[in-house]
């Protein structure tokens, strides 16, 4: 942890504070950018595997409703994960 500057009115702020005390400016949000986009691919990843596991479980299995229910389990990992990374 160091002290920087403000970017908005030049006070001194921890780098890793989410915003300044001082003028409320967001200091370490940018970091969080890329683990957004990585939660959201994974949640995605999630859904494009549940409409394939979905098609090919609903045309072999004779109980409709455990097809679902399983072809459903990739989206949920996924949900748990990207709930899980560090904000």
């Amino acid at each position: 942890m160091k002290l920087i500057a403000c970017p908005a009115c030049q006070s001194p702020v921890s780098d890793i504070a989410p915003s300044c005390p001082k003028c409320g400016h967001p200091i370490a949000g940018n970091k969080t950018d890329a683990i957004t986009g990585l939660s959201a691919l994974a949640v995605i990843s999630g859904i494009i595997l549940t409409g394939i596991l979905a098609f090919k479980l609903i045309g072999s299995m004779q109980n409709l409703v455990l097809a679902c229910a399983i072809s459903v389990l990739p989206t949920l990992a996924a949900m748990i994960y990207a709930s899980m990374r560090k904000k």
